[in-house]
């Protein structure tokens, strides 16, 4: 049945978003002072292996709760969702398999991340931003094959 498959992978998607979020909240992903931001990274991630606008447009938005679950505004909230909803749309037109294209979209987002939220942190810290995009490129490539996984047949190539 079609629905059972969309609520699985809504189930799916939205169950490993609530566990980057709780990662996130954690400093248990910190290494040498760097914290990866593990839910823009399986919000990627996602966006390549989902092939369904409404569906990813709900990962979007449980991702952004999971981060930060509060009545007030955060502008890097939004910022996470450009990036996400920008990956989304510009995967059919990125030139390299999905895989490759999810890695190379979760260093360029984490840059992209600090540009919209804080240009002048990445000035400050240089190595730290690198560093982060780095550990993010490591989370992504290691999650995109388990993220394809658990979502079974419903995921764009």
């Amino acid at each position: 049945m079609k629905w059972r498959s969309v609520f699985r992978e809504i189930a799916a998607g939205e169950a490993l978003l609530f566990l980057a979020g709780l990662l996130q909240g954690t400093s248990l992903l910190t290494i040498a002072g760097v914290k990866p931001n593990v839910t823009l990274v399986i919000l990627l991630v996602l966006a390549f292996v989902t092939s369904n606008f409404p569906i990813y447009f709900f990962f979007v938005l449980g991702g952004i709760i999971f981060i930060r679950f509060s009545p007030l505004f955060d502008p890097s909230l939004l910022a996470i969702a450009a990036i996400a909803f920008c990956a989304f749309l510009l995967k059919k037109w990125l030139p390299w398999h999905q895989s490759i294209n999810s890695i190379v979209f979760s260093a360029s987002g984490t840059v992209i991340f600090y540009l919209l939220g804080d240009a002048a942190f990445i000035g400050r810290e240089p190595f730290t931003i690198l560093g982060e995009a780095a550990y993010n490129t490591v989370i992504a490539a290691a999650a995109f094959p388990a993220v394809r996984w658990l979502l079974g047949d419903n995921m764009s190539s």
